[in-house]
């Protein structure tokens, strides 16, 4: 397993969140935003995870699913 490019970033992918308490998240959607002359401007990602049994959504950077990808994780170990 090799590091997550950008491109390869997909719906479903899971992730650790980064700081102390690290939680498994997952990319539920992708959301792009084009200028006036369609060009892509931005793209972040949703993410969700279990807090006190709630589901939580958040937006995240492409960085914060490269760092904690949690397949390419497991093959450090």
């Amino acid at each position: 397993m090799e590091f997550l490019k950008k491109e390869n970033i997909k719906i479903g992918v899971k992730f650790l969140s980064s700081g102390k308490n690290k939680i498994v998240c997952t990319v539920i959607d992708i959301l792009k935003t084009y200028n006036s002359k369609n060009e892509l401007i931005k793209t972040t990602y949703i993410e969700q995870h279990l807090f006190c049994g709630q589901n939580i959504k958040s937006e995240v950077v492409a960085v914060s699913v490269q760092r904690g990808n949690f397949d390419y994780l497991k093959t450090l170990k």
